[in-house]
């Protein structure tokens, strides 16, 4: 909640700017009606103030409120305020056509009708822009080297991010982010509320911030995905303040942002596997891991090497993949006896050479693309060695009658 003192302000600020619109329509009025007359070297018939002005006043400051100006700040005014003060502009034309039309427009010159909505947009505009350009310029030359950041949420926690954030003096709060209906156009601290959590990419590049701050530790799971998504379509860097669990387990600091860890998208602990149960198991087999010099096979190839097993065949159809998890292993693991086959598990001929020859206790499927932006172009492959290999192992498995541990990136690990 904000304080008494930042309601009154905010409050305070956006009527004075709601006051130098209006005024502004008054002068764009009166200095038409001027410039039209003094063409015609005649005195303008229409007084300084009348009830045509206010009537005139009353109308576009309708305008203004029907297209929702004031959400927008003068400190990040962009083009689409000078379109949106544009359209209230023409929009406050059509009502005074509507409302006057009752005496044919008599005593409004055609020319100042036309002329209106440009010459408004001006005077509305121009103060706008010259703000911003003057607070660029104290942003720029007051610290250059802070760093911009842009908050996401604006709770308690966004709040205390704010004052450490301007206490270290590297960190400069550009703005907010909220769902909350009722904060938008609020400020925090000083800090504007910008907009909601989807704006957070055309936000970023408005206000030019080189990092972004997750302050919402109370999100659960699919929130969390949700506004990591958010971030990550940014391309700027993002952290996240530590959840109150996180700080009374000692494992962060009140204060001290980290990376996005797989237990914040999980919405729970771990679950760490029973490594002796595992050990007991593998220790002393001969195990057989296809694409055993992937990314994932690779690491299989070490867990397996690191709980005990007597053997390690890897079968891969790259022969630098190869070349280097066996040399890997071996320098690592002296003792292991290391083998490898190369060539395509997805080739019947090959599997069951390998399952005949080395008579493996175990093996491990990890031969598989798992890229999937690149395979919803490249669908043919995807399935060929995504599926059709996977059932060519499974089936030589089968007929071998090797117990089988089977470990995919597209499908759950299953055992036959």
């Amino acid at each position: 909640m904000r304080s008494l003192r930042e309601r009154f302000v905010g409050g305070g600020l956006r009527y004075a700017v709601m006051t130098h619109d209006l005024v502004m329509v008054w002068l764009c009025w009166q200095l038409l009606f001027l410039g039209r007359y003094a063409l015609l070297n005649e005195a303008p018939p229409q007084p300084w103030f009348s009830l045509d002005v206010l009537v005139v006043i009353a109308l576009q400051a309708l305008a203004f409120w029907k297209v929702g100006l004031y959400r927008g700040l003068w400190r990040f005014a962009s083009v689409a305020d000078l379109i949106n003060i544009f359209k209230a502009s023409f929009i406050g034309l059509l009502a005074i056509l509507v409302v006057f039309s009752y005496r044919r427009l008599e005593g409004i010159p055609i020319s100042v009708l036309v002329v209106y909505p440009f010459a408004l947009s001006a005077l509305l505009g121009t103060p706008r822009l010259l703000y911003r350009a003057w607070k660029d310029y104290q942003a720029v030359n007051s610290d250059a080297r802070a760093r911009r950041v842009l908050v996401l949420g604006a709770g308690h926690a966004a709040e205390s991010l704010i004052k450490d954030l301007r206490r270290s003096g590297d960190y400069e709060p550009v703005g907010l982010l909220d769902d909350s209906t009722h904060l938008q156009g609020a400020k925090l601290h000083g800090t504007p509320i910008l907009g909601r959590l989807d704006d957070v990419a055309s936000v970023a590049r408005e206000t030019d911030a080189k990092l972004l701050v997750i302050a919402i530790p109370t999100l659960d799971a699919a929130g969390m995905q949700r506004v990591v998504g958010l971030c990550e379509s940014t391309g700027l860097p993002f952290r996240t303040v530590p959840r109150l669990a996180d700080i009374l387990d000692g494992n962060s600091l009140p204060g001290q942002l980290k990376e996005v860890a797989i237990e914040d998208l999980l919405g729970r602990k771990p679950i760490l596997p029973d490594w002796e149960l595992i050990r007991g198991w593998l220790r002393g087999r001969t195990v057989l891991v296809t694409g055993g010099g992937g990314s994932i096979g690779s690491e299989l190839c070490r867990q397996c090497a690191r709980h005990g097993v007597a053997k390690i065949v890897v079968l891969e159809i790259s022969e630098l993949l190869m070349i280097n998890i066996q040399a890997e292993l071996r320098r690592n693991f002296p003792d292991l006896q290391v083998l490898g086959l190369l060539g395509d598990c997805g080739d019947p001929a090959v599997i069951r050479h390998a399952l005949s020859r080395y008579r493996p206790d175990t093996v491990f499927h990890a031969a598989a693309y798992k890229q999937v932006p690149l395979l919803e172009d490249q669908l043919r492959e995807a399935v060929r060695n995504n599926t059709l290999a996977t059932e060519c192992v499974a089936t030589a498995c089968v007929e071998a009658r090797w117990r089988i541990l089977y470990s995919s990136p597209l499908t759950r690990p299953w055992i036959l």
